[in-house]
């Protein structure tokens, strides 16, 4: 599928995500990007379909996301999922290249939570 067909039928129906780059559909059914990802206002729970690697940043803050099910499993800079409805890191990206940030969620995270789950090579803001 090429990158317009993939944002005009998978991406616009669900949610207004700002990408600077792009898109390469795998037969696995998850989208890697080469470039930058920002999900905006997101009215659901859940993402709708499953990134892989994002080569740049990644950040879903300020959304209803109650699950990170769907976040990419690598982001080579920083990723960001503050402000949402979170009560567990479980789907967290298995490594974050820059910062990573959850404040303001359900649950309070703490430093040794996101390190149990993910490789921060820079800060991480809880």
């Amino acid at each position: 599928m090429k990158t317009e067909e993939f944002r005009r039928k998978i991406i616009e129906p669900y949610l207004n995500v700002w990408v600077n780059g792009t898109w390469t559909w795998n037969e696995n059914g998850s989208v890697d990007v080469e470039g930058n990802v920002e999900i905006l206002n997101f009215p659901n729970s859940k993402l709708p379909f499953k990134f892989g690697t994002v080569n740049g940043w990644f950040i879903c803050s300020d959304n209803s996301l109650t699950t990170l099910e769907g976040v990419p499993d690598k982001v080579t800079k920083n990723f960001g999922c503050s402000r949402n409805r979170l009560k567990t890191l479980k789907f967290a990206p298995k490594e974050v290249g820059g910062h990573f940030w959850c404040q303001s969620n359900f649950t309070k995270f703490t430093e040794e939570d996101v390190r149990n789950v993910c490789q921060v090579y820079d800060n991480i803001y809880v």
